[in-house]
């Protein structure tokens, strides 16, 4: 492992970027459709939001009682809890956050 550690941080550091531009793209959706203010960093959001989710991804793969609607549910208190310290999250925002966790657009 050692001797690969380089390459396979790498290849984990490009798959990264990856989502947070996908995770971006999900920003932008959901600030044109009016569910996220218009003033919306939105580099720095998807960046707290993928990371947000990373820390749920391997939740779930290290504890088999876990299982997706538990995280889906684990996830959306965590917008819940962004919510109350940026302002309140749109019950139509929550609603949307298993379509987020999956990195899909609606």
């Amino acid at each position: 492992i050692q001797e690969g550690s380089g390459k396979f941080g790498q290849t984990y550091a490009n798959l990264d970027k990856v989502l947070i531009e996908k995770m971006a793209e999900l920003v932008i959706n959901l600030r044109d459709r009016g569910l996220l203010p218009g003033n919306v960093e939105v580099e720095a959001l998807a960046d707290c939001l993928f990371s947000l989710q990373n820390i749920r991804f391997f939740q779930f793969i290290a504890d088999d009682e876990l299982n997706t609607e538990t995280v889906d549910e684990h996830f959306a208190a965590d917008l819940r809890a962004l919510g109350t310290w940026l302002g309140p999250v749109e019950e139509r925002f929550l609603e949307g956050s298993k379509r987020l966790t999956k990195l899909s657009p609606p």
